[in-house]
């Protein structure tokens, strides 16, 4: 095999790792009515956003992020939003962490 051939198999690899042009899943814990404007503020910042406002348990919607490939999910549940935050979940490293909305702006963006 030459370099060329490995060259176009990374590049499919790459195509097919990147399901979705979607940015971050947006789940609402019973507080939809926050969701949606967090989610309507990340679109308005430019980020691709998907939020589900059905009755699906949280880990069948974090299952469904992953099997898309969205990078991110953003979680909004009551303690999240009385803080005025939200919880954001890189789904690549696992790694979840409670930010104000602007700081998840700025990591969404930079992603």
């Amino acid at each position: 095999f030459g370099l060329d051939v490995i060259e176009d198999v990374m590049k499919a690899l790459r195509k097919a790792a990147q399901k979705t042009t979607t940015t971050v899943y947006v789940i609402p814990i019973k507080m939809v009515a926050e969701a949606k404007k967090i989610a309507a503020e990340l679109r308005r910042s430019g980020i691709n956003t998907y939020i589900y406002i059905s009755n699906r348990d949280v880990k069948k919607n974090v299952e469904y992020a992953a099997a898309a490939g969205i990078p991110y999910v953003v979680f909004v549940g009551e303690k999240e939003a009385r803080e005025g935050k939200l919880k954001l979940r890189s789904m690549q490293r696992g790694e979840e962490k409670t930010v104000l909305l602007k700081e998840a702006v700025s990591i969404l963006k930079d992603s």
